[in-house]
């Protein structure tokens, strides 16, 4: 990698796929050069450092300072679902397979590549609604077209998925069989369900992903 300028061009150390520059700063006591990255395969967050004649990548282990909840509707998640599971879309194509769609409908600075994000999916005709998917947030595009059945969404969130509720990938179109966390559930952690992009403590965070199933 020597010799390649800081942000241009850098494959993730560990798959090899492109990765995202979400950061950068300059230590000027150290003369350093630092460039933070996500992965935009394999999610791993890593650090690109100029300084002197030493040049290093080095995987960023550091705990989320914060996790992110999504709301959505059931119609929606269901698009998605189908879509992450079969890849029909030309969309989802551009991205490689573990990529589930979401979209935000206006920008918000907590929305940042590399961060954990939940989805919830709302209250509806066949059940109570509940916590359907946890991953990591790999980048966060600008996005004019039109993808799922309802609403209007302005930027894409492509997830690396990790953890998924029990049935939702085994039985996508049984709902009967999704055993989905519940708003109880939640707030027994101390989440509540409320209107907008709700901001998870870390703490909290590790207790939601521990009520979903790792991805096989």
């Amino acid at each position: 990698m020597t010799g390649q300028a800081p942000g241009f061009g850098l494959k993730c150390p560990y798959c090899g796929f492109d990765a995202r520059k979400v950061k950068e700063c300059y230590i000027a006591e150290k003369k350093r050069h630092v460039v933070y990255y996500v992965c935009m395969s394999c999610g791993n967050r890593f650090k690109h450092v100029v300084g002197g004649r030493r040049e290093v990548v080095v995987k960023v282990d550091s705990p989320d300072s914060y996790y992110l909840l999504f709301k959505g509707t059931l119609e929606n998640f269901l698009f998605s679902l189908r879509d992450f599971a079969e890849r029909r879309s030309e969309l989802i194509r551009q991205f490689s397979a573990g990529i589930f769609l979401w979209g935000a409908s206006r920008m918000d600075s907590r929305i940042k590549a590399g961060i954990g994000v939940f989805l919830y999916v709302t209250k509806n005709q066949y059940n109570e609604g509940g916590l359907a998917l946890y991953g990591r947030l790999l980048d966060v595009k600008k996005f004019s077209g039109r993808y799922w059945p309802s609403g209007k969404w302005n930027y894409l969130l492509p997830i690396r998925v990790e953890r998924v509720a029990e049935g939702v990938l085994e039985s996508p179109s049984d709902l009967a069989k999704w055993r989905l966390p519940d708003r109880r559930r939640l707030e027994e952690l101390g989440v509540r369900i409320l209107p907008g992009i709700r901001t998870v403590k870390p703490e909290q965070g590790e207790k939601l992903k521990n009520l979903l199933k790792p991805l096989r």
